[in-house]
């Protein structure tokens, strides 16, 4: 009689186990997303129970934000742990809030930069912009400003408004880098076109005092506008200042971009003449 050998068997076990995982995995995730909380614990907890980091993960929103459970940090802190030892990046990013805040665990910014690091390490922007911070002021790390370029840089790279912005500042100041006015306006232009009102100030200035760009008082106008439109309310007073220097046909001018620049969410701001 032919005899399955018994590494065979472990083998086509594995297989379909980890195919049964995944389906429920899929469902519980599923429902989740659709706001059915109750069957979402119901397909996820075994699974977290049995060690699935991914149902871990879920366990701990589900708690942390108070979906389907009481909100209790303190379960959310011991299923996010035992997702993030497994090394799974977003919760290692939530337990690293958690320790930030001091939200179900004792608060710790050297445990909070520890969780950000790994998470960091795997390419999560925002938890690269997390370390760049935790480095530029000392939190749970000693202070390296050229260390939070790096960080910086990294996330500024995948579209981190946040990050492009101090990055923008950093190449102003000269913190932690040479200072590079050229550089500087590439990063607040990338971050003002996403709604960022203080880079759009500064990038104004830039313009306005011909900084790392050809001097442009009608730029300047623009994305001095913009800033105020976004509820800067020291833009409000810039914006006359400048308006003051341009001419009545420059000025119209000006007031017709500045509703083309906002109603195209800031993708359309440029002047052409």
């Amino acid at each position: 009689m032919f005899q399955v050998p018994r590494i065979a068997l472990l083998i086509i076990f594995s297989f379909l186990s980890s195919q049964v995982f995944a389906q429920d995995y899929d469902l519980g995730k599923t429902a989740y997303q659709e706001g059915d909380y109750e069957r979402a614990i119901t397909e996820l907890k075994p699974l977290a129970e049995d060690g699935h980091k991914e149902s871990q993960f879920y366990m701990g929103l589900l708690y942390d934000l108070g979906e389907g459970y009481e909100q209790d940090y303190v379960q959310a802190a011991h299923w996010y742990k035992l997702s993030a030892d497994q090394g799974y990046s977003d919760a290692q990013y939530n337990l690293a809030l958690l320790y930030e805040y001091g939200e179900g665990v004792e608060q710790s910014y050297e445990e909070s930069f520890k969780w950000f690091l790994l998470s960091a390490e795997q390419g999560d922007a925002s938890a690269q912009y997390n370390v760049a911070i935790a480095y530029d002021f000392g939190e749970g790390v000693e202070v390296d400003h050229v260390a939070a370029i790096k960080w910086y840089l990294l996330a500024a790279h995948q579209g981190h408004v946040r990050a492009q912005y101090n990055l923008a500042v950093s190449y102003d100041e000269g913190e932690g880098i040479g200072r590079d006015y050229k550089q500087a306006f590439k990063w607040y232009s990338l971050a003002a076109e996403q709604d960022h009102k203080n880079a759009q100030y500064n990038l104004a200035l830039l313009y306005y005092y011909g900084d790392g760009v050809l001097r442009d008082d009608m730029q300047a106008y623009i994305w001095m506008s913009a800033s105020a439109t976004e509820g800067d309310e020291d833009a409000v007073e810039m914006r006359a200042e400048i308006g003051a220097k341009l001419r009545r046909s420059e000025l119209e001018k000006a007031r017709r971009l500045v509703k083309q620049c906002i109603e195209s969410s800031y993708s359309d701001c440029s002047v052409e003449f």
